[in-house]
């Protein structure tokens, strides 16, 4: 029996089609040119149309939806297909997760042995309890979880095909035994007693320490326990060429890879001892390539230090769930003793058998281009894992800004200062609350990030320039945080909506692969702003749990980093991989940036002005975020504020106060209500001295910021 909830969660939505389409144009605004705004404006419009393919395929979405509901969704066999399985890059490199554990507390003094034990006769007993439907449900915020991935969770495998990739699950009988790899050479481990009980920590360790004591890779008999592993390392057609030369050379062989892949799960017994972070990063992820099966569904990861990690195969599991699993690891790691040597030695050794392979030079080749491929894809790559303790999600939420947001906006902040201009951006949003949901992209570029980003950059260049004065560093403030929040805000609603079913990326898959044979492909599929707006050159996800030292993954696009990201209560985490384009540079700038956008914020505006809303920009001559700086510079209510920032703009359109303030001489602290409702709010001779030297000091110091807001104004108008 396996234990999953997901008839009885609501099916995965299909969005409405003018919605993702609207959604679509303002996530491509930020990344493209006008002309190339323009042109793929044209091809929604008409996609869109009685003429266009988008109600056709709609329909088609609505119809799979409906003969699928209660037995999948219907996106989740396509997105295995188009995200996983016809992805013939490096599982190694470009798909699997790894996480590498907390160290140790200092009063545990584990072996590699104790650790390897330990995890293995966890994994089992959690294994049991799923298989059982004993496992307790899932739940985020007090909501159900899907949990029809865990089925995939133990005894599964993924194979390299001739084109596309499947993936294989494993009966509970035919998947018993865990493969452990040490030296590259693989053995097979019974972790069950003859009545069929799981054997206990200090059994499974005499195992372990047998295996760890042996020596397999010597010169003599190395060429009959060939470091195989090291194959599935490389692209999925090279792999899948691999193993019909590693099958067809006898069916010991053929039994022998099916002995491997039909293990409940791998652990690896690595001889290096991590310390680094990056130390740490680069073994979760790739090691030596020799321990290693990367197509297994996880691998239990074990260092000579005593360390431990994670390496999970993405294709039917993502890391949100493999997590579950992960605390109860680390959580038996930590709160079972030490083992003593003397402790329950069974009379008879449980089996272990050593998995030898017959040797031929075809598979001598394929062994020898797999680690000529694997050494440089090594040496192609930069890692940076750092954490950043100045603060964390405690005092980005005393800034009443979304933490998770804050950092998105960090990383715009940071790319654009090192690359100049802005780029589509993934963050990882999932859909577990639908019935075999999973994942969707939450798009975090928008107009107004992009243009806090070009602000942040104006002021930068023009601060020796314009600032001059306190106040007007305080009005610079003001403005450019009042855009950060707003920015914030954008992405927090966007993440919230993919949360809910409606993100776009998902959806415009699914119309794409609703074409049928022979139909023709819809201008709007193939225009390069369409395609420009999915090349993920920032792929970014957020695993944030006290178990985690370290995690990550490969980016997803040659010219682009993966970013993985951790916001703890004081500190927060990044671990950046890119093929050598800057990953410490990157990381660097994201932390200079975290600390730019926290001084933004609490210089905005002094604690009585801060308002409990984000306000959004709007195409009228109120201005608000200068109005706000005026507001925080001059300790001037919000609606006095407004008045003279569209002063300061020269724009003279009625802002939302309907009744003019003016501030009195004889007490400025004080305002009065003129008694005409009828007089132009912007006239000038309704302004006192004082408030016209604000205005001055406005227009004297941030003329850039008149010009850049006007350019908003314009732009919002013409949508």
């Amino acid at each position: 029996m396996m234990a999953h909830n997901s008839t009885g969660l609501p099916a995965l939505p299909v969005p409405q089609l003018e919605d993702t389409l609207k959604k679509l144009l303002d996530t491509v605004r930020p990344l493209v040119s006008t002309d190339e705004y323009k042109a793929i404006e044209k091809k929604v419009q008409f996609f869109a149309s009685k003429d266009g393919m988008g109600p056709v395929l709609q329909a088609r979405l609505k119809t799979r939806a409906e003969e699928l509901a209660g037995k999948s969704s219907w996106l989740e066999e396509w997105w295995n297909d188009y995200a996983y399985f016809s992805n013939r890059e490096s599982i190694c490199f470009n798909v699997n997760y790894f996480f590498g554990f907390r160290p140790l507390p200092s009063h545990i003094n584990h072996t590699q042995a104790d650790v390897a034990s330990i995890l293995i006769h966890t994994a089992l007993a959690v294994r049991e309890n799923v298989e059982s439907g004993n496992q307790t449900p899932a739940t985020m915020r007090g909501k159900p979880l899907c949990m029809h991935q865990y089925k995939y969770m133990f005894g599964t495998c993924r194979h390299p095909g001739d084109g596309k990739d499947w993936t294989e699950k494993y009966s509970g009988q035919k998947s018993r035994h865990v493969m452990v790899v040490h030296k590259g050479q693989f053995y097979s481990l019974d972790p069950y007693n003859e009545s069929g009980d799981l054997l206990s920590i200090a059994e499974i360790k005499t195992c372990i320490s047998q295996i760890l004591s042996r020596s397999y890779y010597s010169s003599k008999i190395s060429k009959h326990y060939p470091p195989i592993g090291i194959l599935t390392t490389t692209p999925r057609q090279q792999w899948f060429n691999a193993r019909e030369t590693l099958t067809r050379i006898s069916k010991h062989n053929a039994d022998a890879v099916e002995k491997i892949e039909s293990s409940a799960f791998l652990l690896s017994l690595e001889d290096t001892c991590p310390q680094t972070m990056e130390e740490m990063s680069r073994a979760c992820w790739h090691g030596d390539g020799k321990n290693r099966y990367y197509d297994k569904n996880f691998q239990l990861l074990t260092f000579a230090n005593g360390r431990y990690g994670f390496n999970g195969e993405h294709s039917l599991t993502d890391a949100t769930t493999d997590m579950d699993l992960c605390r109860k690891l680390v959580t038996a790691v930590e709160s079972t003793s030490p083992l003593d040597p003397k402790d329950s030695i069974p009379e008879s050794t449980p089996s272990i058998k050593p998995i030898s392979f017959d040797y031929n030079d075809s598979l001598g080749q394929e062994l020898d281009r797999a680690m000529e491929y694997f050494n440089s894809m090594v040496r192609g790559h930069e890692y940076c894992a750092s954490r950043f303790e100045l603060f964390g999600k405690e005092l980005i939420k005393s800034l009443k800004v979304s933490p998770d947001a804050f950092t998105q906006m960090a990383f715009q902040l940071a790319y654009h200062r090192l690359f100049g201009h802005t780029v589509a951006t993934y963050e990882s949003a999932s859909t577990r609350g639908f019935a075999r949901g999973r994942t969707e992209t939450s798009r975090s570029v928008s107009d107004i990030s992009k243009k806090w980003c070009i602000e942040m950059a104006k002021a930068a260049k023009h601060s020796s320039t314009y600032l001059t004065s306190a106040d007007s560093w305080k009005i610079q403030q003001g403005f450019l945080g009042h855009l950060l929040r707003d920015a914030a805000n954008h992405q927090s609603v966007y993440t919230a909506s993919c949360a809910k079913g409606q993100g776009i990326d998902r959806h415009l898959l699914g119309l794409q692969l609703a074409l049928e044979d022979g139909e023709q492909v819809p201008e709007l599929f193939n225009d390069d702003a369409f395609v420009r707006s999915k090349h993920w050159t920032l792929s970014t996800s957020q695993i944030s749990d006290p178990i985690l030292d370290v995690y990550g993954w490969g980016e997803v696009v040659s010219d682009g980093f993966g970013i993985a990201y951790s916001i703890n209560e004081n500190s927060l985490y990044f671990g950046i991989s890119s093929q050598n384009i800057g990953s410490h540079d990157l990381s660097s700038a994201i932390q200079k940036a975290l600390i730019d956008m926290r001084d933004m914020l609490q210089h905005e505006w002094d604690e009585p002005m801060r308002y409990t809303q984000p306000m959004i920009l709007r195409p009228t001559k109120c201005l608000d975020p200068a109005a706000i700086a005026i507001a925080a510079t001059c300790s001037l209510p919000r609606d006095s504020a407004c008045r003279l920032a569209a002063a300061a703009s020269s724009d003279y359109i009625e802002p939302l106060v309907k009744t003019p303030l003016r501030l009195s001489l004889s007490n400025p602290g004080s305002w009065n209500r003129s008694q005409s409702s009828s007089t132009p709010i912007a006239t000038p001779s309704l302004f006192t001295s004082m408030e016209k030297q604000i205005i001055q000091l406005f227009k004297n110091s941030f003329n850039w910021i008149s010009t850049a807001t006007t350019a908003t104004q314009k732009q919002s108008s013409s949508q």
